[in-house]
């Protein structure tokens, strides 16, 4: 199963509280579902990008894969 989340924040961010680290919990438990997450490079409240490469998808896992969108 493939599951595709949009979302404003994710890690390695940590300012959006809950929901990042709720989504991060269900890419570990949910069997073999691979997740494709797509999100901001910034943390909320940040104008800090992260030093992660963006418009390209990244596996943070094996199951876990996210495309970082810059600003612009």
């Amino acid at each position: 199963m493939k599951i595709l989340v949009f979302t404003d924040w994710y890690l390695p961010g940590t300012q959006a509280g809950g929901p990042t680290q709720s989504l991060h919990s269900m890419t570990q438990h949910v069997g073999n579902a691979k997740f494709f997450i797509v999100t901001r490079n910034t943390d909320h409240g940040s104008t800090m990008p992260y030093p992660v490469q963006t418009e390209t998808w990244i596996s943070l896992t094996e199951h876990t894969h996210v495309f970082y969108l810059d600003e612009k």
